[in-house]
């Protein structure tokens, strides 16, 4: 659900700013992760990559979003 919301937030308009901290090959990945949870569900994932996403990347990005504000 994290992942997912934070793709939603870093599409919207208002989010730009916030949207340009990240490379572009994050921001596919986030939106890439979002699209395969949401239609496939988790258990089309692969769980491992899908858990070191979830703990180890997306906290690195919320922490690399939220130090400019």
């Amino acid at each position: 659900m994290a992942l997912i919301r934070l793709a939603g937030l870093l599409e919207r308009p208002e989010s730009e700013r916030l949207a340009e901290r990240l490379t572009a090959d994050e921001l596919d990945a986030i939106r890439t992760t979002r699209n395969i949870a949401a239609r496939a569900g988790y258990d089309g994932m692969n769980h491992e990559v899908f858990w070191r996403a979830i703990t180890i990347r997306v906290p690195q990005i919320i922490d690399r979003l939220l130090d400019g504000m």
